[in-house]
């Protein structure tokens, strides 16, 4: 394996289009997909907060479920933080 000679450049030519990295940010950049915001939510009354949290509450506990061994402490240190 390092017996190997380095690869020897064939073409030593420049292209006949220079690209610039500024161009190479900016279409990167155009390419990008836009990121997923969820709509923003009012909530107007106190069953509507019980029912927000209890489903955030749902949704963090489903996501951190794990497969096999009981890791309730790391799931209370996760959900606490919030």
């Amino acid at each position: 394996m390092g017996d190997k000679e380095p690869l020897q450049v064939k073409n030593k030519a420049p292209a006949a289009v220079q690209i610039t990295a500024e161009q190479l940010l900016r279409e990167a950049h155009e390419r990008q997909e836009p990121t997923y915001k969820p709509p923003k939510q009012k909530i107007t009354d106190g069953e509507e907060l019980q029912e927000y949290r209890y489903i955030g509450r749902y949704r963090n506990s489903v996501g951190r479920r794990p497969s096999g061994i009981n890791h309730a402490p790391v799931w209370a240190t996760r959900y606490c933080r919030r």
